[in-house]
């Protein structure tokens, strides 16, 4: 036989790969509408609390710790917990929130612990949530948040943290966590005078700017909020 068995034959038929025009996905919703949200907890048995999230194409799984009693020298990846000798007492417990990505999370492979940009939201979530957790309830103790990120595209970032505040939200309240009320996460994008809420990078560079907040609904009052690019008063 004329045939070589060595040789790892192809398949009789092949499709060429198509490759986008653009890195930016079209948006096909109205300026005003957001992404349809699902939302479930109790997803990781062994946290004190668990969600996990899905606004296509984010998904996320945030599970909670505590609270608990603090460790001597504590430190995390979000560098937000201070270091206590073990004889130190607090009157304030202490929140910790650190987000990873998953190695293929991202069209583009995720090098763990070489990413800046999972301590920048990890400290933007941390500080929409510190506000309305009770931390005077758990005196010398913590409460650790750990985001992990399962799939997120290019251009996802504010996206991204008003998904993983949600969510840690949601977790922080399964595991029993006394709080001032919910915090929910939303975002806007400003591009060629119209106002697209809930931007996912469709924009791209086009977008003047966009504004970013946390906010507690049953209260009506803001926890945190985060801007970035040129906008006047008036659009902010």
């Amino acid at each position: 036989s004329n045939i070589d068995r060595r040789r790892i034959t192809g398949p009789d038929r092949s499709t060429p790969p198509s490759f986008p025009s653009s890195q930016y996905s079209k948006r096909t919703r109205e300026p005003a509408a957001i992404r349809p949200i699902f939302l479930h907890t109790g997803l990781v048995p062994a946290a004190s609390g668990s969600a996990y999230l899905e606004s296509p194409p984010l998904k996320l799984v945030v599970s909670v710790y505590g609270p608990r009693q603090q460790k001597p020298s504590t430190s995390s990846a979000s560098g937000v917990l201070p270091s206590l000798s073990s004889s130190a007492y607090s009157e304030k417990g202490t929140l910790s929130v650190s987000l990873k990505f998953a190695p293929f999370a991202t069209r583009v492979r995720k090098a763990p612990l070489k990413e800046t940009e999972d301590r920048e939201i990890s400290l933007r979530v941390r500080a929409a949530l510190a506000p309305a957790v009770l931390l005077e309830r758990y005196p010398k103790s913590s409460i650790d948040v750990y985001i992990h990120v399962l799939e997120s595209d290019q251009g996802q970032g504010d996206a991204l943290v008003c998904a993983a505040i949600t969510a840690a939200s949601a977790a922080l309240a399964h595991a029993g966590v006394e709080m001032r009320g919910l915090v929910v996460g939303c975002a806007a994008a400003r591009v060629g005078g119209v106002t697209y809420l809930d931007p996912e990078g469709e924009t791209g560079e086009t977008v003047k700017g966009g504004v970013g907040v946390g906010c507690l609904p049953a209260l009506g009052s803001l926890t945190g909020i985060w801007q970035w690019g040129e906008l006047s008063v008036e659009e902010v």
